[in-house]
């Protein structure tokens, strides 16, 4: 029996972090999607010493999906900036309604996944290159 997109994920779980927990960190293994449900998040990203926030999320918000999404590892640091509480849902779930997408939104959702990609790596190289660190107008990148 095939599933409508409408229906509540079978493998739903409910997760509280207190402030300052880090729920995962850049490098780890993917394995769930968090939506805040309430609290805050934010996800950071380590260059050289120096931690680069890429964003602060809240209320009904996603992350994590990511590396889920490419069976990649997290590609940020997610840590509780107050008491948070996330519904979670597993790979295998997110897998599965992927599957079941029809072939456009599965091109769609590739095509958002490597643009997210790209714009996060040029927002942490980006700066990197204000630093000194890389080399200017994409030259080091060419390689």
């Amino acid at each position: 029996m095939t599933r409508s997109g409408a229906e509540r994920p079978s493998d739903v779980r409910r997760e509280e972090f207190q402030k300052g927990k880090v729920i995962f960190e850049d490098g780890d293994l993917g394995g769930r999607v968090f939506v805040v449900e309430k609290g805050c998040v934010e996800l950071s990203k380590r260059v050289g010493a120096e931690k680069r926030v890429l964003g602060t999320l809240g209320e009904n918000e996603i992350f994590g999906e990511l590396s889920v999404l490419t069976n990649e590892p997290r590609s940020a640091t997610a840590t509780a900036l107050e008491y948070t509480v996330c519904l979670t849902v597993s790979d295998s779930e997110i897998k599965e309604r992927m599957k079941s997408a029809d072939l456009f939104v599965q091109a769609l959702i590739r095509i958002l996944i490597n643009n997210l990609r790209e714009t996060t790596n040029r927002f942490v190289i980006g700066d990197s290159e204000k630093d000194g660190d890389v080399e200017k107008d994409g030259d080091a990148a060419e390689n």
